[in-house]
């Protein structure tokens, strides 16, 4: 049950105060009278700070009876934005006129931080329409600026704009904000992001994006791209022309990563009969060097062989593997 003060806190807090994370901690022990677990801190962080939508958040969630009270420690049964919440927000932002809510659900459908260009890119209003949207966002507290960028003060209100567009139309203005930003020469990951929320399965122009976005990330970085890949492959179809050459490349990425024993997993669901050839070459060097890396050389010693005998002269993954069979004969 909530402290008694919590009525005064209602009556006396303002919308667009934020608490550091010490204060938000500490309030929120009072209110839910124990010590918050570590999921219910992760869904209160949603808040932003703000001590109103603290409070009305953990209401929601005592309403919803989706707080588990154990011996010292409160958190959460399961992790849902309780409806009564979505509309106590919604009705908070009711008096915003028409044309900004229109603008903020269009910012929502981009994500947590977005560009002026992006936004116009995505409502095709110019950017000079949208500045009196905009700024009234930001005297509302609804947005504000991050560097060269706007975001959502709280990740809560965007989370109840996007949860209150329908599932089918959301999916319609993703792969619409995606082509959009493909045609306006926006960033392929961007695009990518975009086309990927509004995908179904076999969606091949998703999967391209998708796989081109991984591919750039790579060098850079491993897990976003790892990411990325198996995303692409999740929207395959199961006889989908490239797949396990994606899967190949999946692995790879988690290995470079360091996530060895997810691409330990990858590399070996390529084994099995019915795959394709070169990504079966692949998989061998790629469980070759999982092995190595994991203090057995004689076994990765054997999957490289196997790995170099079918790849080609002409493939440059012959002479990694050739590499590292060396170091698995000292080793």
């Amino acid at each position: 049950a909530f402290c008694a003060f919590e009525g005064e806190l209602r009556s006396r807090i303002q919308v667009n105060v934020d608490l550091p994370i010490s204060a938000v901690e500490a309030l929120v022990s009072e209110l839910v009278s124990g010590r918050p677990g570590p999921t219910l801190l992760r869904e209160i962080a949603g808040a932003g700070g703000n001590p109103l939508f603290i409070i009305e958040l953990l209401a929601a969630m005592e309403a919803d009876g989706i707080l588990e009270v154990t011996p010292g420690r409160v958190d959460l049964t399961q992790v849902r934005l309780p409806a009564s919440l979505r509309l106590t927000i919604l009705r908070r932002l009711g008096y915003l006129p028409d044309d900004v809510m229109d603008v903020l659900r269009a910012a929502a459908i981009l994500g947590a931080r977005f560009t002026i260009q992006d936004l116009s890119v995505s409502t095709g209003v110019p950017a000079v329409r949208l500045a009196s949207t905009v700024t009234e966002g930001i005297r509302a507290g609804v947005l504000e600026e991050d560097g060269e960028r706007l975001r959502f003060r709280h990740d809560l209100i965007r989370e109840v704009l996007y949860e209150d567009t329908p599932h089918s139309l959301r999916l319609a203005l993703h792969r619409e904000t995606g082509q959009r930003l493909a045609a306006a020469g926006a960033a392929t990951r961007l695009v990518a992001e975009q086309l990927a929320r509004g995908a179904t399965k076999g969606d091949v122009e998703a999967v391209g994006w998708l796989t081109t976005a991984a591919r750039d990330a790579a060098p850079r970085s491993p897990d976003i791209a790892a990411d990325l890949f198996e995303r692409a492959i999740e929207l395959m179809d199961a006889g989908h022309h490239g797949r396990d050459a994606v899967i190949a490349e999946r692995a790879g990425a988690l290995m470079s990563a360091g996530r060895v024993a997810e691409a330990e997993s990858a590399w070996r669901s390529l084994l099995g009969p019915g795959h394709d050839a070169a990504a079966q070459a692949r998989a061998h060097t790629g469980l070759g060097l999982v092995l190595l890396t994991g203090g057995r050389p004689r076994d990765g010693l054997d999957e490289l062989r196997v790995g170099i005998e079918r790849l080609g002269d002409d493939d440059p993954g012959r002479a990694s593997a050739l590499g590292w069979a060396c170091i698995s004969r000292m080793w």
